[in-house]
């Protein structure tokens, strides 16, 4: 996600934006490949974007188990 405003921006991108099969019910795991942090997500995921900055974040489901 690309944060092109003057000002921090919080954005929310339902998971079925990302895969079609996906919806309010699913989680994955979101990790920051910059910021080399992660966090669980369930349905959408919110991220605060800086001015001028990106965020990129590697999704992947949890294994069931």
């Amino acid at each position: 996600a690309v944060n092109f405003a003057d000002v921090e921006r919080t954005v929310d991108i339902p998971l079925s934006m990302v895969k079609s099969r996906w919806g309010d019910s699913t989680k994955v795991e979101a990790n920051d490949v910059w910021a080399r942090s992660g966090r669980s997500y369930k349905g959408h995921i919110r991220a605060t974007i800086q001015p001028h900055d990106t965020v990129l974040l590697q999704l992947t489901q949890p294994r069931a188990g």
